[in-house]
């Protein structure tokens, strides 16, 4: 009953803690009134019917189940305003009447308006989640099932499209009424997926992430990157860093980064160079590329769309960012692929940012290599995914 009460006295902003004594003051008083109120010829039948309809959800203590109640209780403070039992009435009374009604209304339709802006947020949610999934594959075949790994069950993203309309959300994101979706909050038990037909999203937060390429089935299991720790942010004032790599033949590496304050960088532009030294002594470097391997993270951003000189690259990521009252923006992580000539096992990896201070913008722009990937050989199935470094050293 202190739950409930809460609920209701939640526009006017009397809220404490529901085993506050006020609150528990709060409610033993109402009880008392509502008892008082059943021996009242005009309120006995309003104050009867919101003790019918509370009984049955008494303890469930969710905000809905106050709509029946509701009528009862509006209704009791309809006759406390209107007080049909006093005989003699007054203009200032009649007054007060109206003001104390006007005044509650308008109290309830703000507070209604208000109550409105996170529901409005979690479309706009799940409109920027089937956005991220578009950016993955624009134009998936006729068929395809989209099965989303660990949906989000008690953060920010939790609504209903991913409790139980995913599918629905799926076909209605791509206007394709061929389409499945499929959530798996224990992917640990799953062993139903179809490599012919299903496309593996790994959600992690407010992260959504492409990993159908490192599904296995037999037993099933996301093999996900793990991230360096603290991230590599490379601007104007920290330009290099050496990350010591553990002592594996690897036949590659695999960048996830993204651009910061960089919408003024052209296609095509290298804006990081990789120096690998191998155990054998030889050398060999990779440049990343702007609108290529990396790109401006919110190259999707409305404020973005339009004026950035580079193109979006292949993306690996995409984390939904904003919080209400403000609409969502994708947050995107990209990845690039560096196949070494031979499979050598690295010793060292120097990066260097060829992003200088001297940019165009004056935003200075930033890389920012958020994980590295170990690639191994083509025979190996597995994709095995170390950490570059704990602590990365700069210089």
């Amino acid at each position: 009953l202190s739950i409930y009460i809460n609920f209701m006295l939640e526009p006017f902003a009397v809220l404490v803690a529901n085993d506050h004594i006020v609150h528990i003051i709060l409610t033993a008083a109402v009880v008392l009134l509502a008892i008082i109120a059943l021996f009242s010829d005009t309120r006995r039948t309003p104050v009867a019917f919101t003790i019918i309809a509370l009984l049955p959800v008494v303890t469930l203590c969710r905000a809905q189940y106050l709509y029946l109640p509701a009528v009862g209780i509006l209704w009791s403070v309809s006759l406390l305003i209107r007080n049909p039992g006093q005989e003699t009435r007054t203009v200032t009374g009649d007054v007060a009447r109206w003001i104390l009604a006007i005044a509650l209304i308008f109290i309830l339709f703000f507070h209604h308006l208000d109550k409105q802006r996170p529901w409005h947020h979690s479309g706009w949610v799940a409109q920027t989640v089937g956005d991220a999934l578009q950016v993955f594959h624009p134009v998936p075949q006729d068929g395809t099932r989209f099965i989303l790994i660990n949906p989000p069950q008690n953060n920010r993203l939790k609504m209903g499209v991913f409790q139980n309309g995913f599918a629905e959300a799926v076909r209605l994101w791509y206007q394709n009424p061929s389409l499945d979706g499929l959530t798996v909050p224990h992917p640990d038990t799953f062993t139903g997926i179809d490599p012919t037909r299903d496309i593996v999203i790994q959600c992690s937060g407010a992260e959504i992430r492409e990993v159908s390429a490192v599904w296995t089935a037999d037993p099933p299991r996301v093999r996900q990157p793990v991230t360096i720790t603290p991230g590599i942010l490379l601007d104007g004032n920290r330009m290099e860093a050496d990350i010591a790599i553990p002592n594996e033949r690897i036949a590659g590496l695999a960048i996830h980064s993204k651009l910061a304050h960089a919408t003024d960088i052209e296609q095509g532009t290298v804006v990081a160079r990789f120096e690998a030294e191998c155990r054998d002594g030889h050398r060999e470097t990779f440049e990343l590329v702007a609108g290529v391997h990396t790109a401006e993270w919110a190259i999707d951003r409305e404020d973005v769309i339009g004026i950035c000189r580079h193109r979006r690259a292949p993306v690996i990521a995409s984390s939904v960012m904003g919080h209400a009252p403000h609409r969502p923006a994708l947050n995107h992580l990209y990845r690039a692929e560096w196949r070494l000539s031979a499979t050598e096992s690295i010793v060292r990896l120097n990066i260097r940012s060829l992003l200088g201070k001297d940019s165009e913008t004056g935003n200075h722009p930033v890389l920012d290599i958020r994980e590295i990937e170990l690639l191994m050989d083509d025979g190996d199935d597995e994709i095995q995914t170390t950490p570059a470094s704990d602590t990365p050293s700069f210089r």
